[in-house]
């Protein structure tokens, strides 16, 4: 079992989701510094879940593993 060393493709996208609904519900309480920080944190987690997680060449997302890479 290895499961301390996998970047998980589904838990990270609940996780990018999740900062879209804090920096809105944020927005909406007009609390702009939280609002700036998680449309930040999502738009950073977007960027590494397409670098890391998206595979070009079989046009599918995999886990990664960073103890095989």
């Amino acid at each position: 079992i290895n499961t301390s060393h996998i970047i998980p493709v589904d838990l990270n996208s609940i996780l990018y989701r999740y900062e879209m609904i804090l920096a809105r519900i944020f927005g909406d309480w007009e609390n702009a510094d939280k609002q700036a920080y998680y449309a930040n944190q999502s738009e950073l987690r977007k960027i590494a879940i397409h670098k890391f997680l998206w595979d070009e060449e079989a046009g599918q997302w995999y886990d990664y593993n960073h103890n095989l890479k």
